[in-house]
């Protein structure tokens, strides 16, 4: 049996579930499953149907999950309420969706790829390219679509793999890539926080930047 069932928009999200999951030692987390649904409706599916989801799936589904996560960006959700106001609406139908206390909403503001440009220096080790190539392709990604981080990490490992590089897909970046910089972000912090709390580890110490968080794996 699964321990929590987690709704996402698409699969960058899953990946992440995933190597947050077979990493969480490293993350100061305890042992954990999980089941992961991806949601065809995309952010503002999961924002306004992830409590239908959970709610099927633990009455009807093989799995008896113990908790419920929904992950999804902000920006796409089609959130008119701020972002504290957004997760508080997802938990609250999640809560009431047989989940009780054991539901929780983490809302990416704007969006996942974020998490990916925040730390240039990790993102070029894991995609063993120089730094300063990633730095600049960045630089011009953020020229050509200034409003949008999906098109700008799309538009470097384009311009990466057209140079010859060898760029792993996003499942293989992730279990490698090094998230020590990603807790400055509100909502990894939020996600790897709760995760703790439901899941803790014998000898973590609870706050956001935990020394147990170390180096890339490789």
């Amino acid at each position: 049996m699964a321990d929590i069932l987690v709704v996402v928009p698409d699969r960058p999200y899953k990946y992440v579930i995933e190597a947050i999951c077979q990493r969480s030692a490293e993350l100061g987390i305890g042992e954990f499953t999980c089941t992961v649904h991806p949601d065809s409706r995309r952010d503002a599916g999961v924002r306004k149907y992830a409590h239908e989801i959970a709610r099927r799936k633990r009455l009807f589904g093989a799995e008896r999950e113990r908790f419920a996560l929904a992950l999804f960006d902000f920006h796409g959700s089609g959130c008119n309420a701020g972002l504290a106001a957004c997760e508080q609406a997802v938990e609250l139908g999640l809560s009431r969706s047989t989940f009780a206390n054991a539901a929780a909403c983490i809302c990416v503001d704007p969006e996942f790829e974020q998490w990916l440009l925040m730390d240039l220096p990790a993102l070029s080790q894991a995609l063993h390219v120089d730094q300063n190539m990633v730095s600049q392709l960045h630089t011009v990604g953020q020229r050509k679509y200034p409003a949008d981080l999906e098109k700008q990490f799309a538009y470097m490992t384009w311009r990466l793999q057209s140079d010859g590089h060898d760029i792993p897909d996003l499942s293989n970046l992730l279990m490698s890539i090094s998230f020590s910089n990603w807790l400055t972000d509100r909502g990894f912090t939020k996600l790897i926080m709760k995760l703790r709390e439901w899941f803790p580890h014998e000898w973590v110490d609870a706050s956001p930047n935990s020394s147990v968080l170390t180096q890339s794996t490789h």
